[in-house]
């Protein structure tokens, strides 16, 4: 807190000790406000006694910021308050010396810079100039806190994380371009590295169509091969057919002919008994009918 804000906290001290009752509820609501840290919230409650937990809350706070004391007179508002009354007359007390016209100037960074900043140009969302010099610090305390909320909402990032107290904004937004931009590279490895796959894939492809190309032509050389083939056995077997049929020809000639052979036979036995075997004559001598035809005997 600053000076002013101390100086007034401190001027209402008893009234809180007397009357504000510091319970686990009020306790989580100034941690989710991040007021208070968790650890600090731990601590408070450990104390026994009420007073106890109050005197630790008030000894707390003053270290937390500037923008703790308008949260806090906020807190107390609906319960206690002519606390919070009271603690607004004695900041207007500490803050009297104030000028005038630093508080207009105040209110029209809020109006015109932070609150555009804040909630855009379309949420125009105006602070009154003749707000007491400690509603305007409030106001912007504020608004300080609501740009910190939708920054790290922006980013992505947790508002418990504790961590991210120490950084500054820019600091924030850099961690979180930097994690984006190694993501980014992430990204482009792996796109790499497919491309790559793909490319080497492309390169089997082509050779597989290259042996596949390769095989066709030899089975359409077999199959042409196949075909001359087939049709030469279609001719030997033509050929096998008609030199079958005049086997069979001969063979039945043959059969032919020896039926015939045998009856002459049968017919010239009669003929040598009765006049002994037939001749004929000439200059090479007597030939029988047998040597005449040159039929085997």
């Amino acid at each position: 807190m600053d000076p002013n804000q101390v100086r007034a906290l401190h001027n209402c001290h008893r009234d809180l000790l007397r009357d504000l009752e510091v319970d686990r509820s009020f306790l989580l609501s100034l941690y989710i406000d991040n007021i208070i840290t968790e650890e600090q919230k731990n601590e408070i409650m450990e104390e026994k006694a009420r007073r106890g937990k109050c005197a630790k809350l008030l000894e707390i706070i003053p270290r937390r910021g500037p923008r703790c004391f308008p949260i806090f007179v906020s807190k107390i508002r609906k319960d206690y308050s002519w606390i919070a009354e009271k603690l607004d007359k004695e900041l207007t007390k500490e803050s009297k010396n104030l000028p005038r016209d630093v508080n207009d100037k105040l209110t029209k960074v809020i109006n015109n810079e932070v609150c555009p900043m804040v909630y855009g140009c379309e949420r125009n969302i105006i602070t009154p100039s003749n707000n007491h010099p400690g509603q305007t610090v409030g106001r912007l305390s504020e608004l300080m806190s609501a740009l910190k909320y939708r920054s790290l909402r922006a980013l992505e990032m947790s508002t418990k994380d504790r961590s991210i107290e120490e950084i500054s904004l820019p600091g924030l937004i850099s961690r979180k371009v930097q994690s984006l931009h190694d993501d980014v590279n992430g990204m482009k490895t792996e796109l790499q590295t497919e491309r790559k796959k793909i490319r080497a894939r492309n390169t089997d492809d082509q050779k597989v169509n290259k042996d596949i190309a390769k095989l066709k032509k030899d089975l359409h050389k077999h199959r042409e091969s196949n075909k001359k083939m087939e049709s030469s056995m279609k001719n030997k077997d033509k050929k096998i057919s008609s030199l079958q049929n005049c086997n069979l020809h001969l063979e039945k000639e043959n059969l032919d002919l020896k039926a015939r052979l045998e009856e002459l036979e049968k017919s010239e036995k009669p003929k040598t008994q009765r006049f002994g075997s037939a001749t004929t004559h000439g200059s090479q001598g007597i030939t029988t009918i047998s040597e005449l035809f040159d039929i085997p005997t």
